[in-house]
């Protein structure tokens, strides 16, 4: 009886994220299901956890093509957002990217790539991938898996795919200002050091620095000379905007530090140009011997290049470079531009001491910008008191670098006080052009704050802000208005 009891006892069943007979029917079927349907299906798979991810990455390639595709591309979005998931998979996946169509191995490169990348100890060896990244990169990709493919072949270590990378990388410089362009060109950038090292950077900006050739040359002494030779050749032979590009993007770039020699190798570099996107560059860097090349660049012969310099320093700290700052907006002998650019740098600063030493100098507009930017820097109203304490007995020239900044802090509620100032001027030149900017204030204020402002008015300024507002000086405010 106890046998009968025991023979008629179930097995316990087997969840179905981790039976794999049943994982892999279920797969099959996704060959059957409507195109519309597909996403979902492939879905539902892959949420189930367990082992059901592993059972939908082996058997891709045993799939139809057009199913392949869009298996491909859901895994890659799972795995893009959990990473972590896939390392157990990365066998399973390489052997997919091998065996399955051609038409799903960006999307699976893709999602290996990402695995890769952010997990430790891989347990497999990616330059058994390079064909198929370089098949990527050479067919019609888009650039966000080209990109990932580069990231294969940076982490190969295998130096013979840098020409492949540098060729894909001056054809996307053309469009650099799209993201997808600049996003390919950074990811090759960091590929290209893994491979040539910082020698190959410095070339890439500068092909006839001998200082980059001679490190090339130490860099690679362990190959063959005739690889040498033709990787010179190549660098040479690029389009000479393909430089500067370079540093427009690293220069946009949020984080340009791996890019440090490159930057450095462009401030040696013959263009000007080249030079002056090398002195941007360098702001971002911010250490005491990035510093130290800006303060060398204030000595270029061309004045771009030293106005890029200084307004870079305005990016380091009052401790490092104010003093110095403040020295050149002072100094008589320097270009206008130059000396106002040092201002602007002292404001970035937020160089409270060092603008105000400069209120003091005895060039005028440089005076009234001082003051200006001084302003800007105070609480609102007692920056908006400060300039116009500053601008009555002010030259013409002064007081009309003043009104760009009062245009910049004045608010529609500041109209009575502006009025009340009006009030204080003479007849004569300096009034007219306070009315001029009034007319300005008004029209850039206009709004529902402006008419309540002006309602609270006495009816006799009511009357003359009316006036202003026609922009008709000296009219008759109640008069019809000509056609404009």
């Amino acid at each position: 009886m106890s046998e009968i009891k025991k023979s008629s006892q179930k097995e316990p069943e087997v969840p179905l994220n981790r039976d794999i007979p049943r994982l892999a029917r279920k797969t099959r079927r996704l060959a059957k299901v409507s195109p519309k349907h597909l996403d979902d299906a492939i879905c539902d798979i892959i949420d189930l956890g367990g082992s059901a991810l592993g059972v939908l990455i082996r058997r891709i390639p045993r799939l139809p093509e057009n199913v392949q595709t869009r298996v491909a591309m859901k895994v890659e979005d799972f795995l893009f957002f959990h990473p972590a998931r896939g390392r157990r998979f990365l066998k399973r996946l390489m052997k997919s990217v091998k065996e399955s169509s051609p038409a799903c191995r960006p999307y699976l490169l893709s999602a290996l790539a990402d695995v890769s990348s952010r997990v430790e100890n891989l347990p497999i060896d990616l330059a058994f991938l390079e064909s198929e990244a370089l098949a990527v990169i050479e067919a019609g990709t888009d650039l966000l898996r080209k990109g990932k493919a580069v990231e294969i072949l940076g982490s190969s270590g295998h130096q013979m795919h840098i020409p492949t990378i540098i060729k894909a990388m001056e054809d996307s410089l053309d469009g650099i200002e799209n993201y997808a362009n600049y996003q390919f060109v950074e990811t090759a950038l960091f590929a290209l050091k893994r491979l040539g090292g910082e020698s190959l950077l410095r070339l890439l900006v500068n092909p006839t620095s001998p200082e980059a050739n001679r490190l090339l040359h130490l860099e690679w002494r362990d190959r063959p000379e005739e690889q040498v030779k033709d990787l010179l050749k190549l660098v040479q032979g690029l389009d000479e905007q393909f430089g500067p590009l370079l540093l427009k993007l690293i220069d946009l770039s949020e984080y340009n530090l791996p890019f440090v020699s490159l930057i450095r190798e462009g401030l040696e570099h013959p263009d000007k140009w080249v030079r002056q996107s090398a002195a941007a560059s360098l702001k971002k860097i911010g250490d005491e011997s990035g510093f130290e090349h800006l303060e060398r660049m204030l000595h270029d012969p061309a004045v771009e290049v030293r106005l890029m310099a200084i307004s870079s320093m305005g990016s380091y700290s009052i401790e490092t470079t104010g003093e110095l700052l403040t020295n050149i907006a002072l100094d008589e002998s320097e270009t206008p531009e130059i000396r106002l650019n040092s201002l602007y740098s002292l404001f970035s600063q937020k160089n409270f001491q060092g603008l105000q030493t400069l209120k003091q100098c005895p060039t005028v507009f440089l005076a009234a910008n001082a003051v200006g930017l001084h302003s800007l820097l105070m609480a609102r109203e007692d920056g908006l008191k400060e300039l116009l304490e500053g601008i009555n007995g002010q030259p013409k020239v002064a007081r009309h670098e003043l009104f760009h900044y009062l245009y910049e802090l004045a608010w529609p509620e500041d109209l009575p006080r502006l009025l009340q100032f009006n009030s204080t001027f003479q007849a004569g030149e300096p009034k007219e052009e306070f009315l001029v900017f009034m007319i300005s204030y008004l029209k850039k204020n206009a709004g529902p704050k402006l008419d309540r402002t002006i309602k609270l008015l006495p009816e006799s300024e009511q009357v003359a802000v009316r006036v202003l507002v026609a922009g008709r000086l000296g009219a008759d405010p109640d008069s019809p208005k000509e056609p404009s």
